[in-house]
């Protein structure tokens, strides 16, 4: 089956999208008639939310992008006395308060306490 509709979801944002969709209007394919109809390209810049300009309160750093899905990494010296040096180039988030990077070392202790008390497992191949 042959048709004219272009699948390519290469086109740049400013042109149209009306590439086509094929769509079989009968079950036999030996005589389906394939219609190209009119759809819409999606782009994965337009799915995902646009970024607070860097420096801004909501993303004060390069670090701080992923605070909202939290995994990002706290500054060490973000709330010190001198305060951190690299400015919105930080590879750490400024958004974490100064307690975090604590609770984060205890979650951590407690994690790999109760992983010790766990009795090891042997994996078991079917060899």
């Amino acid at each position: 089956v042959s048709s004219n509709c272009s699948t390519s979801d290469t086109l740049p944002q400013d042109v149209p999208a009306v590439t086509g969709v094929l769509r079989q209007l009968s079950s036999d394919f030996d005589d389906a008639a394939v219609v190209c109809e009119p759809c819409r390209v999606l782009s994965l810049q337009s799915a995902v939310p646009e970024h607070a300009p860097l420096g801004s309160q909501e993303r004060p750093t390069v670090g701080s992008t992923c605070h909202d899905s939290g995994i990002c990494k706290p500054c060490a010296h973000a709330f010190g006395k001198e305060g951190c040096h690299n400015g919105p180039l930080c590879n750490f988030c400024h958004l974490c308060g100064p307690e975090e990077i604590q609770r984060r070392k205890k979650e951590k202790r407690a994690f790999q306490r109760a992983m010790k008390q766990c009795p090891p497992r042997k994996l078991e191949c079917g060899c």
